[in-house]
């Protein structure tokens, strides 16, 4: 279990430092609008592609509920599925590419395929996230 948490901090430093950085202009955006975000009609920011509304709302949620950064869940987001809840590779699923087991260890109690839920997906991802971020 500490291998697999050491092995996931390690990708999270190196999906963060290796994501695409937006533009001076989408980051002053982000910047501005974070903190103030209490909505998603008030986090302006532009969405990504592949994100709908809808999706952007259960970010922010996930992210407000589980005290993670907004912008650390959507480099992660965008690293693993560019907003695509139904993405699969391999034994992974959903927005985060989150594993069944990791999902367990989380509370999840579903079946693999419910992972590719977005708001199922973003609520045990993100909790996961916050270990690592966390540490």
């Amino acid at each position: 279990m500490v291998t697999k948490f050491v092995i996931f901090c390690a990708f999270i430093t190196f999906a963060a430092c290796s994501a695409k950085q937006g533009t001076d202009e989408n980051k002053s955006i982000l910047s501005k609008t974070k903190e103030n975000a209490i909505s998603y009609e008030d986090y302006s920011a532009p969405l990504y592609p592949n994100e709908t509304p809808e999706l952007r709302r259960m970010i922010i949620e996930a992210a407000k509920e589980n005290n993670v950064p907004v912008e650390l869940v959507q480099r992660q987001i965008i690293r693993e599925s560019t907003h695509r809840p139904g993405a699969r590779n391999g034994p992974y699923y959903g927005l985060m590419q989150i594993l069944p087991a990791t999902a367990r260890s989380m509370g999840f109690r579903g079946k693999p395929k419910d992972l590719l839920d977005a708001e199922t997906n973003l609520k045990y991802s993100v909790r996961y996230l916050r270990g690592a971020w966390l540490v």
